[in-house]
């Protein structure tokens, strides 16, 4: 990118670092989804653990700990122990896999991304073209999903423009 690109406005920067980190975070995926593939022809069960609390199959601590409320206590921490002995058992057995790798490497670049997400919404636009590639997120977030990033982006948007609205009226008007 060329310095005046950059000048222009601080966001198409972040831009390009959200880019670089959607880039980086297909490819961690896809070298994990081959790796695992490999693991898998080799005997490695990918499943994840599924640990039955209340008659709901959990599959993670959140929703294991979430389950057991209203348990009785000692069989509430069981569950949830017994939950996290399932995760512990599958993260070993991704280790011996040859996983690990992979697994740091996806987790590296999904901090990456949130990293640049939330640069998307703390950088102030100071043009048009800024503010165009934060509703472009926007835009992307309404089709795609929610990030947990969309309100904080368009927020920022929308200041962005309450900002350059207030410095174009300060601005004497010379065009007749």
């Amino acid at each position: 990118m060329s310095a005046r690109r950059q000048k222009l406005d601080p966001v198409i920067a972040a831009w390009d670092r959200l880019q670089a980190a959607e880039k980086a975070q297909s490819q961690a995926y896809d070298e994990s989804g081959e790796a695992e593939a490999r693991a898998r022809k080799a005997g490695f069960d990918p499943r994840l653990p599924a640990v039955c609390i209340q008659g709901y199959r959990c599959l993670s601590l959140t929703e294991a700990k979430r389950r057991a409320r209203g348990l009785p206590k000692d069989k509430a921490n069981a569950a949830v122990e017994a939950m996290r002995a399932a995760l512990a058992d599958r993260e070993r057995r991704r280790r011996k896999a040859g996983l690990a790798p992979y697994d740091a490497a996806v987790r590296r670049t999904i901090q990456e991304w949130r990293t640049a997400m939330q640069a998307m919404a703390d950088t102030r636009a100071t043009t048009p073209a800024g503010v165009i590639l934060k509703l472009k997120l926007i835009a992307l977030e309404l089709r795609d999903g929610k990030t947990n990033y969309g309100e904080s982006i368009l927020a920022s948007a929308i200041a962005d423009l309450d900002r350059m609205r207030r410095l174009r009226l300060k601005e004497p008007t010379t065009r007749r």
